[in-house]
């Protein structure tokens, strides 16, 4: 037919019946007849063929050639954009599947309205559409600041990634934010993690650990296990106490290296006793 030829060469096509004897009516899938007298074919780009049969012959195919390239040229703008609602309908339904997943609690916000999904209802005890400030409300007056600067920052520009963790009611949450560009608009997308059963252990396992994790001496705990036995002993005790001022002066990663080689030397210096650190402080 009319439509591989144009297709193939990307140009528009028209003429007599005469002209078309080995092309086959696309209607009919057979050759022309007499029913066609002219035709007109226009590609739409890759999308297709606009094809126009006319009843009767003409001489002069400048009288409808401009109208059917018009309306070929409409017929692609609309085909266009039905293409992108189409795809822009897919997108959307697909966020709004994962944005609806019991699986992670999600807030999607802008500068004017926030929106919860289930999951992150509960988790929070918040309603669907509160405002920002109805959230900040349960948030620990230490963490506020940081939070709105945070915020503040991600509304600035597209395409930033944050992350913070804050005391939010009895629990203690890890919030990740990421910021999008979606037209003029900027969109921060948060996802919530509630660590506080993470954190209650952890502390649980430092609170109970015997060993100190910068210096790898024996930590408060281990001297406290052993203390009655030494008073009993009559062992005899050195306390080595720092200046406080190292810390702001140097730093904290020299201060902490400093602290690994006095305990290295204090060990192969005290053989036959134990060292242990007392306090960060």
């Amino acid at each position: 037919t009319v439509i591989k030829t144009v297709m193939k060469n990307g140009d528009d096509v028209f003429g007599l019946l005469n002209e078309f004897k080995d092309i086959n009516n696309v209607l009919t899938n057979k050759p022309y007849g007499e029913e066609v007298g002219y035709i007109y074919a226009y590609p739409i780009y890759d999308l297709g063929v606009f094809i126009v049969h006319l009843e009767k012959e003409i001489q002069d195919p400048g009288i409808y050639y401009d109208l059917f390239k018009g309306l070929s040229n409409i017929i692609y703008a609309l085909m266009v954009d039905d293409k992108r609602v189409r795809a822009e309908k897919k997108e959307n339904q697909f966020l709004e599947n994962v944005f609806a997943s019991p699986i992670f609690s999600l807030r999607i916000m802008s500068k004017n309205q926030s929106k919860y999904n289930i999951s992150a209802q509960n988790l929070l005890s918040i309603n669907q559409y509160d405002p920002l400030e109805i959230f900040l409300r349960n948030i620990h007056p230490s963490d506020i600041h940081r939070y709105e600067s945070t915020i503040k920052e991600l509304f600035i520009r597209g395409n930033q990634q944050a992350e913070i963790t804050y005391h939010y009611l009895d629990k203690y949450i890890t919030e990740y934010f990421t910021s999008i560009q979606k037209g003029e608009e900027i969109v921060v997308i948060s996802r919530f993690e509630n660590i506080t059963n993470h954190l209650e252990e952890k502390n649980k396992l430092i609170q109970e650990s015997k060993v100190d994790f910068d210096t790898n001496l024996m930590n408060f705990n281990a001297l406290n296990d052993k203390i009655s036995e030494y008073i009993q002993t009559k062992s005899s005790f050195m306390l080595i106490s720092f200046n406080e001022f190292i810390l702001p002066i140097y730093g904290y990663d020299i201060t902490k290296q400093y602290f690994k080689e006095f305990s290295n030397v204090t060990k192969k210096y005290f053989e036959q006793g134990e060292t242990y650190r007392f306090s960060d402080d």
